[in-house]
């Protein structure tokens, strides 16, 4: 199964704090537990990727 990641949104009172960074860190740890693969249409969770390199085994070919 794959996931297409479209959209990440942290409200602004919560922005700076690191929590969208949380969040990608556990999409991707539970993608990789589960089998899943993602396409990163986002453009946050794809630059995340990119500074993550640990989680491109979770990336679709």
């Amino acid at each position: 199964g794959r996931v297409v990641l479209i959209h990440t949104e942290v409200p602004s009172e919560f922005s700076g704090q690191g929590i969208a960074s949380q969040l990608a860190h556990g999409t991707f740890e539970l993608l990789r537990k589960t089998g899943r693969k993602a396409i990163p249409k986002c453009p946050f969770m794809g630059q995340f990727l990119v500074k993550n390199p640990q989680y491109s085994d979770v990336l679709a070919g």
